[in-house]
C-alpha cells in the first residue's frame, strides 16, 4: 500500500510527465515506465502508446533547444526593388543601384552593381551588354573618344536601358509583370495602349539638344496586357 503524501508537500511528478509536459499527467503511468526511462532493465516493455508518446515529448524538448529549423534559419531575406527614379526635372537619377550623373554613369559602374554581364558586344565606343540574372540590358558609349582602340569601362558611359527583371520598379510603384490598368491608377496623364501591347511614356523630360522638346525618359513595355519592362534614357554618353 502507498503511503499517503504529507499535507502540503505537492507529489513528485513522474519522469515522463516532466518530459513529455501537462498532457502526460492524462495518461495513467505504469509501474515500471520509471526504470524505463531512466535506462534501467525492467520487465514489461513499454506499449505503443507509451512509445509514442516518448517520441512526441523527446521531439519537443530537441525543438525547444534547437530553435528554428534549418530551412527557416537558412532562407534568404527578400530582395530590395531596383528603383528608377527621376529628378524634379524628369531626368534619371538612379537606374536601380546605379547612380546617374556625370562621374558616376560609366559602365564600370553597371559592373559593380550587377556582376559579369551575360553577354557583352562592341569594342570599340559604342558596347551592348547584358545581365540576364538582373534583367537589364545597357547601352554605353563615348563622343569624345578612347585613349586606346579598345575602350574602357570607365570611359564608356550609359546612354540607354531596358529592364525587364521583377524586381525592377518605377519610382511611383509600377512594377514588371503588373496588369496594365496599374498604369492608369498611378500615372493618371498616361494613356496605355488600347490593344492591350505598345509603349507608354511614364516620364518625360526637356531636352535642349538639338531644336529642344520633351523627350522620353521612362517608358513601360507593355505586352499582352501586362507591363513587361521599361525602357529608359540616360543619355550620358556625351558628357
Amino acid at each position: 500500500m502507498r503511503a499517503p503524501s504529507s499535507p502540503g508537500v505537492p507529489a513528485k511528478p513522474s519522469y515522463l510527465a516532466v518530459l513529455v509536459g501537462p498532457s502526460a499527467s492524462t495518461v495513467p503511468a505504469e509501474p515500471s515506465s520509471p526504470a524505463f526511462l531512466v535506462g534501467r532493465s525492467s520487465p514489461t516493455a513499454p506499449g505503443p502508446w507509451r512509445r509514442a508518446a516518448l517520441a512526441a515529448g523527446l521531439a519537443a524538448s530537441i525543438a525547444a533547444v534547437a530553435g528554428p529549423s534549418a530551412a527557416q534559419a537558412q532562407a534568404p531575406a527578400p530582395k530590395s526593388p531596383h528603383v528608377l527614379t527621376t529628378t524634379s526635372e524628369g531626368f534619371l537619377s538612379r537606374l536601380g543601384p546605379v547612380r546617374v550623373n556625370t562621374r558616376t554613369s560609366t559602365l564600370s559602374a553597371a559592373y559593380r552593381a550587377f556582376g559579369r554581364p551575360t553577354t557583352s558586344r562592341g569594342k570599340g565606343t559604342l558596347r551592348r551588354v547584358r545581365w540576364k540574372a538582373a534583367g537589364v540590358s545597357i547601352v554605353a558609349a563615348t563622343f569624345g573618344g578612347c585613349r586606346r582602340k579598345a575602350c574602357r569601362t570607365s570611359e564608356l558611359r550609359i546612354q540607354s536601358a531596358r529592364v525587364t527583371g521583377p524586381r525592377w520598379q518605377t519610382a511611383a510603384g509600377l512594377r514588371v509583370g503588373e496588369p496594365m490598368a496599374r498604369i492608369a491608377e498611378l500615372y493618371v496623364d498616361a494613356t496605355p495602349p488600347a490593344d492591350g501591347s505598345g509603349d507608354v511614356v511614364l516620364q518625360d523630360a526637356f531636352s535642349y539638344v538639338g531644336e529642344g522638346g520633351d523627350i522620353p525618359i521612362v517608358t513601360a513595355r507593355v505586352r499582352g496586357g501586362v507591363v513587361s519592362g521599361f525602357d529608359v534614357w540616360v543619355g550620358a554618353a556625351g558628357e
